[in-house]
């Protein structure tokens, strides 16, 4: 994930890109209390910046170490299940505060999740 990220910032790799490997990744989401089986952490970690509300992930639990007084738990998750659980009009912010970090706004999460649904829909017919 931080390889893509990397070359995302570098324009050699497209924002469509980062986000089949962001879904294929295993990221780290924080939050406040320890989830149970299968579910998401409870108050996950979330940045204000500015009218928009970004879900904090990681790529690695060591990345997540300077938020983990605020937010205890951290629970290891498949890419792919974060992106189709997100609540529309929530983006994301990978690695917070690293050089190796990324921003995805909410309209282009809605519209990868669009249409891989679309395509997994059409495949099934």
């Amino acid at each position: 994930m931080e390889r893509a990220i990397a070359r995302a910032q570098q324009g050699s790799v497209s924002p469509a890109t980062l986000l089949w490997t962001l879904s294929a990744s295993e990221v780290v989401l924080l939050g406040t209390t320890p989830p149970s089986a299968g579910a998401l952490p409870a108050a996950p970690f979330l940045l204000e910046d500015g009218a928009k509300t970004l879900l904090a992930l990681f790529t690695h639990e060591d990345r997540a170490l300077p938020f983990r007084e605020a937010h205890p738990a951290a629970a290891p998750v498949l890419g792919m299940s974060v992106l189709t659980r997100l609540p529309e009009g929530l983006g994301i912010i990978v690695n917070p505060g690293s050089r190796l970090g990324c921003e995805i706004p909410a309209a282009s999460i809605s519209e990868f999740v669009g249409e891989l649904m679309g395509t997994v829909i059409d495949e099934s017919s």
